[in-house]
């Protein structure tokens, strides 16, 4: 059972940006002492929240909406930068009310259980295609060679684009998803990419009212065809969904691999018995999130747990921290195939702004995982990995493998 504190007041800490927290296992020393002293604290940037009751309160709260007005000025990018701030802001993430709620509801369906079981040909199809690339090689990096090149190959199939634009839309991903970090020395590079972006999503949009295909964006526009989205929405989503489906999937599928690969059984365990991958990979992503921070706005005053929380707040949610809760969990540091304890990954956020396409990056990196094992079934860490992992977000650079 999850056990709530009640207390009136929190201590303080010096965080002003997610990198004060530390760096693996700086990083889980810290939170977790900070975690177990209260389960939340105030900061100079506003409330941090550690612990796994608290956090779920906040990021399913009413009273707290996604801050991507504020996300982008302090990463440099402001109004007068029009398309970018604009789409920054005013994407399905920044969007609230009535706006959020018929924007969402008109993509629940095509990220449905049956809608993205359909596209397992074109995920497998492009893990074949990158790993047939390498030819025969005995070594190869796992994370530069597949996991952050076939998410790319993968957005390409599913939405009926060539394949040779796929290393172009990596590198839009990259640029523009320096606005989650708040560092505005990366201004100038994410309005280049963001202007590119631009440019071709309203070339693809264009090409897609003339011609539909079966992909999401001739979905969006039959949409707008009917008035229930504007133009400028599916464009945004196209950038939205574009950042998430490559970035994130690649990098979420790198730190997964690392978890397998770092103890040779559990890779033994993918090969012999495939079902146990969705378990797998849920674990390794309660342990090593691509999405561990998710801030939020108090959009009026309230009280958690005895606790003011002045309207405007800014609030740092580390999921991270709050994943690794040993309320109600067992060795919650530890990776375990067999874990019995199940409880809702704060990874995707949570509430009514929860990822929409959480379904499909998990089956994305299922889906990889399984053909790797078909593919490789002899892989094993030829070297350490060379990641980031944060409070923020997992960031993998390499993983050295042999094949042989």
């Amino acid at each position: 059972m999850t056990t709530v504190d009640i207390t009136t007041t929190l201590p303080t800490v010096d965080w002003t940006h997610d990198r004060d927290l530390g760096l693996h296992g700086e990083l889980i020393a810290r939170t977790t002492a900070q975690r177990e002293a209260a389960w939340g604290a105030f900061s100079p940037r506003g409330l941090e929240v550690l612990r796994y009751a608290e956090a779920t309160k906040i990021l399913r709260g009413k009273a707290y909406r996604l801050p991507y007005d504020g996300l982008a000025e302090r990463s440099g990018i402001f109004p007068s930068d029009g398309w970018f701030y604009e789409h920054v802001t005013e994407n399905l993430l920044g969007m609230t009310g009535s706006t959020h709620v018929r924007v969402r509801g008109l993509l629940v369906d095509y990220f449905s259980a049956r809608r993205v079981g359909a596209f397992r040909p074109e995920i497998e199809g492009a893990v074949e295609t990158v790993a047939a690339d390498l030819g025969d090689v005995a070594h190869f990096d796992l994370a530069k060679e597949i996991c952050l090149r076939a998410p790319s190959v993968m957005f390409c199939r599913m939405n009926r684009l060539p394949d040779s634009i796929a290393p172009t839309l990596v590198r839009w991903s990259e640029d523009v998803s320096h606005i989650f970090y708040g560092d505005p020395s990366k201004r100038k590079v994410m309005l280049a990419a963001a202007a590119e972006l631009r440019t071709y999503s309203e070339e693809l949009l264009t090409e897609r009212e003339a011609r539909p295909v079966d992909d999401l964006f001739s979905y969006l526009l039959e949409k707008r065809a009917t008035g229930q989205m504007t133009r400028e929405e599916v464009a945004h989503m196209f950038g939205l969904l574009l950042e998430a489906s490559n970035d994130n999937v690649g990098n979420q599928l790198g730190a997964t691999m690392i978890h397998l690969l770092e103890d040779p059984t559990r890779w033994e365990r993918i090969v012999a018995d495939p079902s146990c991958i969705p378990a797998a990979t849920e674990e390794a992503m309660r342990l090593s999130p691509r999405g561990g921070m998710h801030n939020r706005i108090a959009t009026e005053a309230t009280i958690l747990n005895g606790v003011e929380i002045p309207e405007g707040t800014w609030i740092s949610v580390c999921a991270f921290a709050a994943n690794r809760d040993p309320r109600g969990m067992s060795d919650p540091d530890e990776f375990k195939m067999d874990r019995e304890e199940k409880r809702y990954n704060l990874q995707f956020g949570g509430g009514p702004h929860r990822c929409l396409g959480a379904f499909l990056a998990a089956f994305e990196i299922n889906a990889t995982i399984e053909t790797l094992a078909r593919l490789y079934p002899r892989m094993r860490l030829a070297g350490p990995p060379v990641w980031e992992l944060s409070a923020r977000a997992a960031l993998v650079e390499s993983i050295p493998v042999s094949v042989g």
